[in-house]
Formats: C-alpha cells, structure tokens, sequence
C-alpha cells in the first residue's frame, strides 16, 4: 500500500489489581494448567511465552462505548492480499523455518503474503536467540517475497528503545526501501501495562524507531482482544499516530483451562460474529476520534480458534467451517491484514512435514477470493469431477497418503492398457484460462511397477492436446509435475480439459494425487 493510503492510531491498557489472595489463586490455577503437561500461551510483551491469563475474547472485556449494530456486509470486489498471513515461533536457533528448506516452500504453496516474526533479544524476554538469528529469520522471510510484520520489544523491555533500534538497524540492511511493519510490544495490556502506560511508551520511542526505519509503518496496540476503551485512548493520545492499528482474536477455551465445561464447537463458531462487532466499533472509534470519514488500517496479527490446548484440531469439519468463517469475516470487513496463529504450533499450518486441514483451507480461500490460480486439494473427501478415460480404472478419495492435508485422489489402474489418463473440465478448472503455470503432485507407493505421468491441456477451440514433461515416477516420494502454458500451441487460450497421462508396464497399479494448483 502507498504511503498516502496510510494513516495513524494509538492506545492502553488496565493494570491489574494484585493481592495475596489473587496471587495464590493465579498460582494453584498455573500449577494446574501446567499438570496439562506441554502448553503454550503467549505472554503479554513478550513473544508468545507463557502466562496464567487467558487470552480469549469477552464480551465484558470489549468495554463498548457504543451500542452499534454492525451493518450486513457483502464481499467487496477487492481484498488485500495481507489477509493471508502466519506466525513464527522462532524460540531458538534451530527453529524449522530456520533449518528446513520445505516449511518456507510450503508457507509459499499456502500462498502466505504476510509473515510475523517476534523480537526474542534483549532482558527480560524467554527464551532468548540472538540478533544473528533474528536476521536468518528475516532473510529467510525476504527469499519467500512476502512481507514481514515485525513484533517489536515493548513496554515490558527496560532497554526496549535499543533493543528495537538494534532490530530495525538489521532489517533496514535486509529489506532496504521496502515496507517493514512494526508493533510496539506484544498484548501489554496482559502484562500489567494499562492504556496510559502504553500509550506514554509509544510517545517516548516511536518517534526514534521511525526516524531510523527506511520504510517502516509502526502498529499498536496489540491488544489480546479488542478492547474499545482501550483503542479509543491510544488514538485520542498518541504521537505520533499509528500507521495502522492490531489487536488479537481468538474465539473459545476447548480444553477447559479457563472455561467449565470446555467450549463446544459451535461457540467458537458463534463467536466469530463478535468481530464484526469489533471491526464496526474500531472504526466508529476512528471517526469520533480522526474526524468522521478518518480510519486507518486495522490488523488482526494474531486468529485462531483457541489460544491455549486447542481440541478440535483433527476435527475436518470443523476446521473447515470455522477457518472458512473466519477469512470470509476478514474479508468482508475490509481488513488490512490478518495473522494466523501459527506456522507450527497450536492450530498448526504444517505438521510432518505436509500442510495441515487448516493450511488447505486457507489455500484454498485464498484462490477462491484472490482469483489468483485455483487447484484441487481433495479436502472436502470428493473427487472433484475428475474421471478415468477407461471404466476399468477407479478413483476415489483417500487418506493413505497426502501432498498437503489428509486427503489425496487414489488413482487405481487396474487394466492392462499400458496408457491411461484422468481428467476434469467444466467449472472446476474456469479459473485455468490465462494462468501460467499448473503442477500436480503423484505418489508411488513402495513395489510401483515403472510409470511415467505427465500434465496435459486439451483447447477448447482447436480440440487439439499439449502435454507437460514426462515424469518418471520415484516410488515412495511424491513427484512433481509441471505444465508452462507458455509452450501451448493453442488459439482460443481457453481449456476445455485438465488431465494428467500415465505410462505404465503391463500390470495394475494404484497411485495417489494431490496437490494440483496453477497460478
């Protein structure tokens, strides 16, 4: 976004009231949450380390100043991309993202556009990595070409402005001219740092920060959840304003650390509809404040359904109900940019080494909203329209193996044709014309006899078929296939058919399809 497109907020938070008996309360109540076993909640001002409070919004925690009833929203006809976006961890120098080369290309295949990173360096902050690391991080984020939102030390931090400039220094060498986001802290308002307490931090150091970003756009204040009375003194006091303004979303407590009975699914669906109210209420916030017609972008930098021991993550449905629910609320408030929470942890994206149920809901809203490539992913456990140009071959959705997800189109070749396809056309692939590039993923399982596949197009003009580079299939792995549309002798550009030809020996075979995407 231009730099004129931007404007600015702030805010506060309340301090919490502490006496002898709260503070044997938080303590019986840490001892039993961490009787769970491993757990992890993100603290307040430092990057998600832990604390005994639960980050889950509430009604009474929204502190409204107005009674307003969100408007019926529709989806606009332009949504930014930055509502595609994901967390680090980063807790230590061999953190994955780090070391393994296939987490980058999989946030990639997610078509992920944002990624947040937290400042782990300084006192007071666990654990700790050093500056060397936070800069392989940011390399690491600028190969992917996305774009970093950086969670900056805060209020917590005695020597937060050095710690800040020393992270700002580095990554003004990285990213150079190009745009930095960065947020003062991380939910201070958890960490005992009221409204006022904030918000004088952010007068005594952003004007510093700022004066030493190349190209950064500074964000506060990364509340928990949102807070009305909070946001509204932030904006009314702070200078310089934000460029834009963030807090956290987060819907239920499905294992029952806060909440007796643990949350059922169908509140951490029911709870999404809160933040239309909290987008309606920020940005009346903005005209009562800025001047009636002023706003400034709103970020969500970090959403998930649960924030503590999320239960629900191998329920299919419902990660696809309440993701898809959740984007589609972004998008049709408008909103800058959003985070979710995280790359490898809680509600994880990536897990083994494959992109979770989440990470292929999230693909696959991305290209439905973006109209920016298109694919199958086989999730929803149907076969997508595609069919076997021979009745003595079957195809049928599967979990025994998976590109991306847990499920993937087992393709069994059971005559004794040494040549076979599948193929689809029609509306699954109406967003194929014009795009570039396709590939598809095949699976061999062990003891595959000797199969070639290759992807080909058929012009809906001309009748006439191209066919991608033929792969020999390496059993055990998954192969990747590719299609440049560049090299298509064909007239109309418009494809009728999508389909993808084997080779094989004389002999059945079963192998396995995921992951087709053009872009």
């Amino acid at each position: 976004m231009d730099k004129e497109s931007w404007q600015q907020p702030r805010i506060r938070s309340r301090f919490p009231r502490w006496s002898l008996k709260t503070g044997t309360y938080l303590i019986v109540l840490l001892l039993t949450v961490m009787s769970w076993g491993v757990w992890e909640v993100k603290a307040a001002d430092d990057p998600h380390s832990d604390h005994p409070v639960s980050q889950v919004s509430t009604e009474e925690g929204e502190h409204r100043k107005t009674n307003s009833i969100p408007p019926p929203l529709s989806m606009p006809s332009q949504i930014s991309p930055l509502i595609f976006g994901t967390d680090l961890e980063l807790t230590s120098a061999t953190d994955p993202f780090l070391k393994d080369p296939n987490i980058s290309y999989l946030i990639n295949q997610m078509h992920m556009r944002l990624v947040r990173m937290p400042t782990r360096i300084g006192t007071n902050t666990e654990p700790q990595i050093p500056i060397e690391t936070e800069m392989e991080a940011a390399r690491q984020i600028r190969s992917m070409s996305a774009i970093p939102l950086v969670n900056l030390r805060g209020p917590a931090d005695p020597d937060v402005l050095k710690d800040d400039l020393l992270m700002i220094k580095g990554l003004n060498q990285i990213f150079g001219e190009s745009p930095v986001y960065y947020e003062l802290g991380n939910e201070s308002d958890l960490g005992g740092f009221d409204k006022i307490a904030y918000t004088n931090k952010w007068n005594e150091v952003i004007v510093q920060l700022r004066a030493q970003a190349l190209n950064g756009k500074f964000i506060g204040p990364v509340n928990f959840q949102y807070n009305d009375d909070y946001l509204r003194y932030f904006l009314q006091h702070a200078n310089p304003l934000p460029d834009a303004v963030s807090w956290h979303e987060y819907t239920c407590d499905t294992s029952g650390i806060y909440t007796k009975p643990p949350d059922p699914p169908s509140t951490c669906l029911e709870k999404l509809d809160r933040w239309n109210i909290h987008f309606n209420d920020a940005r009346i916030a903005m005209h009562d404040i800025l001047g009636e017609g002023e706003e400034v972008p709103i970020i969500i930098s970090e959403y998930n359904y649960d924030p503590h021991i999320p239960a629900f993550n191998e329920d299919a449905q419902f990660i696809i109900d309440w993701t898809s629910k959740a984007i589609e609320t972004l998008a049709k408030n408008n909103i800058f940019a959003a985070v979710q929470h995280s790359v490898m942890s809680l509600t994880p994206l990536i897990n083994n080494g494959q992109l979770t149920i989440q990470a292929t809901v999230l693909k696959s809203k991305y290209e439905e909203l973006l109209q920016e490539g298109g694919g199958f992913s086989f999730e929803d456990g149907q076969t997508a329209g595609w069919k076997s140009d021979s009745d003595k071959t079957t195809l049928q959705v599967s979990t025994a193996v998976a590109w991306d997800g847990i499920h993937a189109l087992q393709v069994t070749l059971a005559d004794q044709d040494v040549q076979s396809s599948i193929e689809v056309s029609g509306s699954a692939i109406a967003t194929l014309n014009g795009r570039s590039n396709v590939l598809a993923h095949v699976y061999a399982p062990a003891g595959s006899s000797l199969m070639i596949a290759q992807l080909f197009v058929e012009d809906e003009a001309t009748g006439s078929l191209c066919f991608g580079q033929p792969i020999v299939l390496k059993a055990e792995t998954w192969n990747l296939l590719r299609f440049g549309f560049p090299f298509m002798p064909v007239t109309s550009g418009k494809v009728r058919t999508l389909g993808i030809r084997f080779f094989k020996q004389a002999s059945p075979s079963t192998i396995y399809v995921d992951g087709i995407s053009w872009t």
